[in-house]
């Protein structure tokens, strides 16, 4: 008779276990199951739309303008070539420098490396395909003319 109570006890402990682990009501979701939920994996990163390649021509006080393109990476470096057009010779006039990116605590203004750039430097940021320019008081500048375009 004991070795049936054993039996019964043991079959009874399984049971419970298997009934509770079939359960639909698990109150704690893996991080995994609530990521997929959302359509992202574990790990994932957004890429903002406006990331990408922007160029123009911006104005220049003594040359014909300074063709301009603004590379932004998704890995907050960026990559900027400047070209000041009509001037003697074109390769003395060509300048290229990169860093990093950071956006201001609203997610509006684009700021690239201020010691890279030997200035401090800033882009807001409309829509998905325009970088507006900034003056050096941090100020937009109400201009098409200091636009650059993603390409």
């Amino acid at each position: 008779m004991h070795i049936n109570l054993y039996k019964f006890l043991s079959f009874l402990t399984l049971s419970s276990l298997f009934i509770i682990g079939c359960s639909d009501s698990n109150p704690d979701e893996s991080a995994i199951e609530k990521s997929l939920k959302n359509n992202k994996l574990p790990g994932f990163v957004e890429i903002p739309n406006w990331v990408g390649v922007f160029q123009d021509t911006l104005p220049c006080v003594d040359c014909d303008g300074i063709f301009t393109v603004l590379d932004i990476r998704a890995d907050s470096t960026y990559k900027k070539k400047s070209v000041y057009l009509k001037k003697e010779s074109t390769s003395k006039n060509a300048y290229s420098t990169e860093g990093n990116w950071k956006l201001d605590s609203n997610g509006e203004i684009l700021w690239l490396d201020s010691l890279k750039e030997q200035h401090k430097l800033g882009y807001a940021i409309v829509g998905d395909s325009i970088l507006q320019m900034l003056g050096p008081n941090g100020k937009i500048i109400e201009s098409a003319k200091f636009q650059l375009r993603k390409i």
